[in-house]
């Protein structure tokens, strides 16, 4: 079915007895992303205060940002990682809201 649109995979699904699920897969794993997403705010976060107290004649040098980053996130950002089983339980939750949904 290659070039196939919507309407064509529609019926096709239809005449199969199934139902069309669109899935889009992350290309990293979502604690990856998340991890990642959470060290950018963090960097954003200390670069603010930085900004701040310099203004304020109160500036800390670069190695004392790093370590406050890394204790921020000790702390604070670090999530806890979802088991296989727990990725698979939501991933079923979702394909059944899914369908559910487009009934």
């Amino acid at each position: 079915m290659a070039g196939a649109g919507a309407p064509a995979m529609r019926l096709a699904a239809d005449a199969l007895g199934r139902d069309l699920v669109y899935l889009l897969v992350p290309r990293r794993p979502l604690t990856t992303v998340v991890r990642d997403r959470a060290r950018e705010l963090a960097h954003w976060q200390v670069a603010a205060a930085e900004q701040t107290m310099s203004l304020e004649d109160q500036a800390t040098g670069r190695a004392s940002r790093a370590s406050r980053l890394t204790e921020a996130e000790r702390q604070r950002l670090l999530l806890p990682a979802l088991t296989r089983a727990e990725l698979n339980r939501a991933e079923a939750e979702n394909i059944i809201a899914a369908r559910l949904a487009h009934r």
